[in-house]
């Protein structure tokens, strides 16, 4: 989650506590993945726009801190995972999210 880390590291200056930096990034990922896990349907809408995106050849990419593996796994859990051509994930080594943006950009084009 190298967002978290920028935040930890250089926005709070937390550059020295490495190991409380990974726990608290750890713990943090914990955290938005429990939430996560409750949603079981997309937001009112969402599968309908995505499907008339896909249904007009538009293609679409996800960018996410979440590791690949929780990501595909929540976007399979809610039915969306054949509407997106590329995925940015924690994996992908961004710092910030405007890289994973440019980067998922770059992906389906």
């Amino acid at each position: 989650m190298l967002g978290i880390n920028l935040l930890l590291k250089k926005i709070l200056c937390w550059g020295e506590a490495g190991k409380e930096v990974e726990r608290l990034k750890m713990r943090l990922s914990e955290i938005f993945y429990e939430e996560l896990l409750e949603l079981q349907a997309p937001m009112e809408g969402l599968k309908e726009w995505l499907e008339a995106l896909y249904t007009a050849g538009v293609p679409c990419a996800v960018a996410s801190s979440l590791d690949r593996y929780n990501l595909l796994a929540a976007l399979q859990r809610m039915g969306l995972q054949k509407y997106f051509q590329a995925i940015v994930s924690d994996e992908d080594g961004m710092e910030s999210i405007a890289q994973r943006f440019l980067s998922a950009a770059v992906k389906v084009n």
